[in-house]
């Protein structure tokens, strides 16, 4: 819970901190990897909490492992919730900023 309340305050802040965002919803990735159905049964929840106490529109975004890296190349999310090799992947072959809760 402590790494949850984390993450919401860095969306606070990257959020509040860059105004022209704030227009548009938070694109939040998911992993499906049993499914786009069963992802959004798992996270809408999550993206709902987010949206409430961010005031801003949260949606989940489930993406299947063949989809990540189009989805990070044509930055149509803002963050992706998945194993730790994409964060590598996408930094190492595609200069993604860092997007991550936890320490540096």
């Amino acid at each position: 819970m402590k790494k949850f309340g984390m993450m919401i305050g860095v969306l606070a802040i990257f959020f509040s901190a860059n105004c022209a965002i704030a227009e548009r919803p938070v694109r939040f990735a998911v992993l499906a990897k049993r499914g786009v159905e069963k992802a959004m049964e798992q996270w809408s929840a999550t993206g709902d909490y987010l949206s409430k106490k961010l005031n801003r529109d949260v949606r989940i975004v489930p993406l299947k492992f063949v989809e990540i890296e189009q989805a990070l190349k044509g930055q149509t999310i803002d963050f992706l919730l998945a194993n730790p090799a994409f964060y590598f992947e996408s930094h190492y072959h595609h200069g993604q900023q860092e997007r991550f809760c936890g320490p540096e």
